[in-house]
Protein backbone atom coordinates (compact mmCIF):
# COMPACT_ATOMS: atom_id res chain seq x y z
CA UNK A 1 0.00 0.00 0.00
CA UNK A 2 1.40 3.73 -1.17
CA UNK A 3 0.52 7.12 -0.38
CA UNK A 4 -0.77 9.34 -3.09
CA UNK A 5 -0.84 13.12 -2.24
CA UNK A 6 -2.23 16.12 -4.00
CA UNK A 7 -2.51 19.88 -2.55
CA UNK A 8 -3.15 18.95 0.90
CA UNK A 9 -5.29 15.32 -0.03
CA UNK A 10 -3.74 12.25 0.38
CA UNK A 11 -5.14 9.07 0.17
CA UNK A 12 -4.06 5.29 -0.24
CA UNK A 13 -3.28 2.91 -3.28
CA UNK A 14 -3.63 -0.43 -2.97
CA UNK A 15 -4.06 -3.67 -4.93
CA UNK A 16 -6.01 -6.23 -3.48
CA UNK A 17 -4.84 -9.05 -1.41
CA UNK A 18 -6.81 -11.32 -4.01
CA UNK A 19 -7.13 -9.53 -6.85
CA UNK A 20 -8.16 -11.45 -10.20
CA UNK A 21 -4.89 -11.41 -12.34
CA UNK A 22 -4.82 -12.67 -16.23
CA UNK A 23 -2.59 -12.52 -19.45
CA UNK A 24 -2.32 -13.03 -22.93
CA UNK A 25 1.32 -12.58 -23.35
CA UNK A 26 3.86 -14.56 -21.86
CA UNK A 27 4.80 -12.95 -17.99
CA UNK A 28 7.30 -14.29 -16.02
CA UNK A 29 6.32 -11.77 -12.97
CA UNK A 30 4.88 -12.96 -10.21
CA UNK A 31 1.65 -11.51 -8.82
CA UNK A 32 3.42 -9.65 -6.02
CA UNK A 33 5.43 -7.38 -8.93
CA UNK A 34 2.47 -7.02 -10.99
CA UNK A 35 0.58 -5.51 -7.89
CA UNK A 36 4.01 -3.12 -7.18
CA UNK A 37 4.27 -1.90 -10.44
CA UNK A 38 0.87 -1.02 -10.88
CA UNK A 39 0.93 0.87 -7.12
CA UNK A 40 4.10 2.62 -8.53
CA UNK A 41 2.32 3.63 -11.36
CA UNK A 42 -0.66 4.87 -9.69
CA UNK A 43 1.88 6.90 -7.00
CA UNK A 44 3.89 8.08 -9.36
CA UNK A 45 1.35 9.11 -12.13
CA UNK A 46 0.05 13.48 -11.19
CA UNK A 47 -3.17 13.21 -13.56
CA UNK A 48 -4.19 9.58 -11.33
CA UNK A 49 -2.91 11.32 -8.26
CA UNK A 50 -5.12 14.34 -8.78
CA UNK A 51 -8.25 12.55 -10.00
CA UNK A 52 -8.24 9.76 -7.29
CA UNK A 53 -7.56 11.84 -4.34
CA UNK A 54 -9.60 14.24 -5.75
CA UNK A 55 -12.80 11.49 -5.71
CA UNK A 56 -12.08 9.99 -2.79
CA UNK A 57 -11.76 12.99 -0.56
CA UNK A 58 -15.21 14.15 -2.67
CA UNK A 59 -16.45 10.68 -0.60
CA UNK A 60 -14.83 11.40 2.53
CA UNK A 61 -16.28 14.75 2.95
CA UNK A 62 -20.19 14.30 0.99
CA UNK A 63 -23.11 14.02 2.73
CA UNK A 64 -24.25 10.10 2.29
CA UNK A 65 -23.51 6.30 3.47
CA UNK A 66 -20.13 4.78 3.44
CA UNK A 67 -20.74 2.39 0.67
CA UNK A 68 -20.16 5.32 -1.43
CA UNK A 69 -17.77 4.66 -4.18
CA UNK A 70 -16.93 4.52 -7.58
CA UNK A 71 -15.72 1.52 -10.09
CA UNK A 72 -12.91 2.41 -12.77
CA UNK A 73 -11.55 0.49 -15.31
CA UNK A 74 -8.41 2.02 -17.17
CA UNK A 75 -6.19 0.91 -20.10
CA UNK A 76 -2.55 1.98 -20.11
CA UNK A 77 -0.02 0.56 -22.44
CA UNK A 78 1.50 -2.02 -20.69
CA UNK A 79 5.41 -0.66 -21.38
CA UNK A 80 4.48 2.40 -18.95
CA UNK A 81 3.80 0.29 -16.39
CA UNK A 82 7.16 -1.74 -17.02
CA UNK A 83 5.32 -5.19 -17.82
CA UNK A 84 5.08 -7.16 -20.61
CA UNK A 85 2.56 -7.31 -23.05
CA UNK A 86 0.76 -4.16 -25.14
CA UNK A 87 -1.69 -2.86 -22.54
CA UNK A 88 -2.60 -3.09 -19.26
CA UNK A 89 -6.42 -2.86 -17.97
CA UNK A 90 -6.59 -1.96 -14.76
CA UNK A 91 -10.41 -2.25 -12.70
CA UNK A 92 -10.76 -0.99 -9.37
CA UNK A 93 -13.19 0.92 -7.30
CA UNK A 94 -12.24 4.60 -5.24
CA UNK A 95 -13.96 5.04 -1.79
CA UNK A 96 -13.12 6.87 1.26
CA UNK A 97 -9.81 5.46 1.87
CA UNK A 98 -8.47 5.44 -2.01
CA UNK A 99 -7.85 3.51 -4.37
CA UNK A 100 -8.13 -0.37 -4.53
CA UNK A 101 -7.08 -2.20 -7.43
CA UNK A 102 -9.56 -5.30 -8.09
CA UNK A 103 -8.39 -6.87 -11.53
CA UNK A 104 -4.98 -6.72 -13.26
CA UNK A 105 -5.18 -8.11 -17.33
CA UNK A 106 -2.09 -7.78 -19.53
CA UNK A 107 -3.63 -7.55 -23.06
CA UNK A 108 -1.88 -8.61 -26.67
CA UNK A 109 -3.83 -5.86 -28.29
CA UNK A 110 -6.33 -2.80 -27.02
CA UNK A 111 -9.98 -4.10 -26.42
CA UNK A 112 -11.17 -1.44 -28.27
CA UNK A 113 -9.85 -3.60 -31.46
CA UNK A 114 -10.22 -7.06 -29.85
CA UNK A 115 -12.33 -9.14 -32.07
CA UNK A 116 -15.40 -10.97 -30.25
CA UNK A 117 -16.14 -14.32 -30.64
CA UNK A 118 -19.45 -14.98 -32.29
Amino acid sequence: MKKMNFASVSCEIAVADNFYFSTESICEYGRDTVRYAVERFFAKNIGLQRKCTWESWKIRVGKGSEKNRQRFTYVFPAPVMELPGEWVRVAGMIDSRGVCIKRVQILREHPCFASEAI
